[in-house]
């Protein structure tokens, strides 16, 4: 089943933050525990690790512009599967 990721919320005072870069393009597969994007906070940029292996299968957001946390950024589920209803 397909899961929508959010953006995470690094620390308590943390907002928003940007996706400097995605590790992976859609429709490639992800391991859970590996890289799958650079999120820049106010205080740093850092890796953010995978949180489910499968297929990234949609980028919900763009490079370099702000989300607030909990905005969702992609979804990772089987390749192939049918995600319309979570767009």
């Amino acid at each position: 089943m397909a899961k929508v990721i959010n953006m995470p919320k690094m620390g308590e005072a943390m907002e928003e933050g940007q996706i400097v870069s995605w590790m992976y393009e859609e429709g490639q597969t992800v391991e859970k525990g590996e890289p799958l994007f650079e999120i820049m906070t106010d205080k740093s940029t850092m890796e953010f690790p995978c949180p489910e292996s499968g297929t990234l299968l949609k980028i919900l957001v763009e490079c370099n512009e702000d989300y607030d946390c909990g905005t969702p950024i992609c979804i990772i589920g089987a390749a192939g599967e049918d995600i319309s209803d979570l767009i």
